[in-house]
């Protein structure tokens, strides 16, 4: 096991610095069903902040406007857009485990390029359930980042499941399905990838708040989206995410998610500057 800290952030060579903002990563969250705008505004955000250069949300109803930089479409609209031109697509973030979600997410892996990356949280998790066959026979890579509740959903386990146990499943499954990463979310989240996890020692239970969990999925997908690997993204995802709630939580009782992706921006330039 690899202890998720500074000195293997800094073994992670750090991508060239571009100029323009399309060099930056395009990426794609898919959400917000009727009433979770948020969710995916959330990940939107956090995305944003982490440096993608443009980054699109997929709504339900999209006739809400988050923030000016972040463009907005409808989840229909998905069935005639070219989804090959994203870097990285995330789905989940307030997605209902619905009909219309459960053709969405089988649209959307059957009509992506091998070579594009994908990461599923949150409803998607409940709605990947469904598809575990096909999702094992697609070629592209995949990170999953499931809480434990979310966890025992996919692979059907007892709600009594210890998180020992929960962390040898998804090593296993990660060993037999290549493409597959998982981030199994928790007080000390860990990072599966075939044989090897990572653990987090970084974040606290201050960090128990809506939409923690979205801000993070919007990171890993940012780093993805400018040509980090998943294994690396995550990593680095993880651990900015758990460092910049420190950071708050110094000066704060509670730490919300928006909190994180004010800061990140900030604490990530700092810290860079101490590698």
């Amino acid at each position: 096991m690899k202890i998720i800290e500074r000195k293997l952030i800094q073994s992670i060579k750090t991508m060239k610095t571009y100029k323009h903002k399309y060099d930056y990563g395009k990426v794609l969250i898919i959400g917000g069903s009727k009433g979770m705008n948020g969710a995916a505004f959330i990940s939107g955000e956090a995305s944003l902040e982490m440096g993608s250069g443009l980054v699109y949300v997929s709504l339900e109803h999209n006739d809400i406007m988050y923030r000016p930089e972040l463009m907005t479409i409808n989840h229909k609209d998905i069935y005639n857009i070219d989804l090959t031109t994203f870097d990285c697509i995330a789905i989940g973030p307030g997605l209902r485990n619905d009909k219309e979600s459960n053709e969405l997410f089988l649209y959307l892996i059957n009509n992506i390029s091998n070579n594009q990356k994908l990461v599923i949280d949150a409803g998607g998790i409940h709605i990947a359930r469904n598809y575990i066959e096909q999702l094992k026979k697609i070629e592209n890579e995949i990170v999953m980042t499931p809480h434990e509740g979310e966890f025992k959903i996919f692979f059907d386990l007892d709600k009594n499941t210890s998180r020992d146990i929960m962390e040898n499943i998804a090593t296993e499954f990660t060993k037999s399905q290549t493409n597959i990463l998982i981030v199994l979310k928790g007080e000390n989240t860990t990072i599966h990838k075939n044989e090897i996890t990572y653990k987090n020692v970084l974040g606290s239970n201050k960090m128990s708040s809506p939409g923690m969990g979205d801000s993070l999925t919007g990171i890993i997908t940012s780093f993805i989206g400018q040509s980090y690997s998943i294994e690396n993204a995550s990593i680095l995802g993880v651990y900015y995410h758990s460092l910049t709630a420190d950071e708050i939580s110094k000066t704060k009782h509670k730490v919300q998610a928006t909190d994180v992706n004010k800061m990140i921006s900030i604490v990530y330039e700092i810290e860079k500057s101490r590698i």
